[in-house]
């Protein structure tokens, strides 16, 4: 009975293990499809700014949009470290697999919890 305990809390272990690695990987691909997106939509006002030579009326008026377009920018770049940004579907690809695998995990750890 001791041997069968011990099995069933490592099993425990290692689901609650896996269960925090695949929401974190589901959490940096959220994060990274939020910036994307938020990139792409100022990414025009960003293009102007630098069409109107960097000026100061320009930068007045999209202030906010630049600002995200900045910040969205730097998200990526510290997410990505330097690797290859993945197309937007191949992120909503792993995005819907990554919770169906979370999910899959939760109902085993509720299993191996009881």
């Amino acid at each position: 009975l001791a041997a069968k305990t011990s099995g069933a809390v490592d099993r425990f272990h290692a689901l609650a293990g896996e269960l925090r690695d695949t929401e974190a990987a589901l959490s940096h691909t959220s994060q990274l499809m939020g910036a994307v997106v938020k990139y792409a939509k100022t990414r025009p006002v960003f293009d102007g700014y630098k069409a109107a030579r960097y000026s100061k009326k320009y930068l007045a008026q999209h202030e906010v949009e630049l600002a995200t377009y900045r910040a969205a920018k730097d998200t990526m770049n510290t997410i990505l470290n330097g690797a290859k940004l993945p197309k937007i579907e191949a992120l909503k690809k792993s995005r819907r697999e990554l919770a169906g695998q979370k999910k899959e995990l939760y109902a085993e750890y509720r299993d191996a919890q009881r």
